[in-house]
């Protein structure tokens, strides 16, 4: 249903487009803009027995460069139209069009977005490939980089805004749906989400600002592998909870929060997230924040941050175990649940457990306006028995490195 609801979106956008274009041909100059924004974030960490997010013991220009184009069309002063492609040099994303919307104004303080939108789950979402926008090269990998956040969806966002006598406040609802695919266990995996929805409200009073959200996913992971360890265990007998944890399926709730002081010479805050799918067993719940602050010297600025996240999965239930101690060994259904427990303990052993803790401590010099140059260190701690948000580790690999980035950030 949600699906046929989004060619009713696409339709939508399509037909206004057309219906403007003789608003756009007599006025363009007027109505028409555009703007772009670059970065070209220089890279590496320093171990040779490890990955991490792309980077290596190698400078790499690569993995987090970028470069963004946004149009912009008004056709009246109601109706606007809003496109934007992200061109990326990191083969392992995407270079696509990230915003295709129409934004409908019908009163001062009430907007609509219709169309492919930014998934608005944290406070830097609508700039995070924006590096001008914020101070860090990158932001804290264990919020912004988390395992199974869909960074895009194809829907309908509602903002309502509110002005006091010395507050702002808007609350913002959205509802579509998104597919894509995830790195899973050092391997691609594709996902659905039929149904994603969500509720954000904020508050700016004075030189703080507060940001609270709920965000909710019907998600399916496409893992074959669980729906045939699943149909297996079922023709040996009865396992009910077994089956139910191998299910691809969940629902994940998302919750944040934030806050940020800001009086232009110094700034401080946090972001909070947990991610908490219902079934824990193919995807986990994660627990995630930054504390950040910095000192502005104008033009530079200097910041410290520490970030930590925590990951956990559920263990599989323990039916065939139970049934193995009381069947003999003769038993035909014996080798079969044998070999099942035997899958579920590799499922159990091949997931990522991506808990770290981080320091960073960097600075920005803004060289000229809309012009920047960023520079980070930070300190990657995790512990020796997961995988930390590594990947490609080596044996004799103790979860700790340094990683450096240096990034020059525009936007025209």
């Amino acid at each position: 249903m949600v699906t046929k609801y989004m060619y009713v979106v696409k339709a939508f956008i399509i037909c206004s487009l057309g219906a403007s274009a003789s608003v756009f041909a007599s006025d363009t100059a007027d109505n028409f803009h555009v703007s772009s924004f670059g970065r070209i974030v220089a890279g590496t960490i320093d171990t040779d027995k490890a990955n991490f997010h792309g980077y290596d013991d190698d400078i790499s220009l690569k993995t987090n460069s970028l470069l963004g184009i946004q149009l912009n069309a008004e056709a009246t002063d109601y109706l606007s139209f809003t496109a934007q492609s992200v061109f990326r040099t990191n083969e392992d994303k995407d270079s696509e069009l990230d915003w295709l919307y129409a934004t409908i104004q019908p009163k001062n303080n009430l907007t609509l977005k219709v169309g492919k939108l930014r998934t608005p789950f944290f406070m830097h979402s609508d700039v995070i490939d924006v590096g001008y926008a914020y101070h860090w090269a990158s932001p804290p990998e264990q919020m912004y980089g988390a395992f199974f956040l869909f960074p895009t969806f194809e829907g309908i966002d509602a903002t309502w805004g509110y002005s006091g006598e010395n507050y702002d406040s808007s609350f913002e609802a959205y509802v579509g749906q998104h597919s894509g695919e995830i790195k899973r266990s050092n391997r691609i995996t594709d996902y659905n989400v039929d149904v994603l929805s969500g509720f954000i409200t904020t508050l700016r009073k004075e030189n703080f600002e507060f940001r609270a959200s709920f965000h909710q996913g019907d998600v399916s992971l496409d893992i074959p592998e669980l729906n045939l360890l699943s149909d297996a265990i079922q023709s040996f007998g009865s396992f009910p909870s077994t089956v139910d944890a191998l299910a691809p399926d969940s629902k994940v709730n998302v919750y944040q929060f934030g806050v940020r002081y800001d009086n232009l010479d110094y700034f401080a805050g946090l972001e909070w997230v947990t991610i908490d799918p219902e079934l824990k067993t193919s995807m986990p719940k994660i627990d995630t924040f930054y504390v950040t602050g910095g000192y502005i010297f104008n033009p530079v600025t200097i910041h410290l941050t520490y970030a930590e996240s925590k990951v956990k999965y559920s263990d599989f239930p323990s039916e065939l175990n139970q049934a193995l101690a009381g069947m003999s060994p003769s038993d035909p259904r014996y080798t079969g649940l044998l070999q099942s427990t035997y899958g579920l303990n590799f499922i159990s052993a091949s997931r990522n457990v991506d808990s770290l803790k981080s320091w960073t401590l960097g600075a920005r010099w803004d060289i000229r306006p809309k012009l920047a140059v960023k520079a980070d260190v930070t300190l990657l701690d995790g512990a020796e028995n997961e995988t930390a948000m590594f990947d490609s580790i080596k044996d004799g690999f103790n979860r700790e490195a340094m990683f450096y980035q240096v990034a020059v950030e525009w936007v025209f």
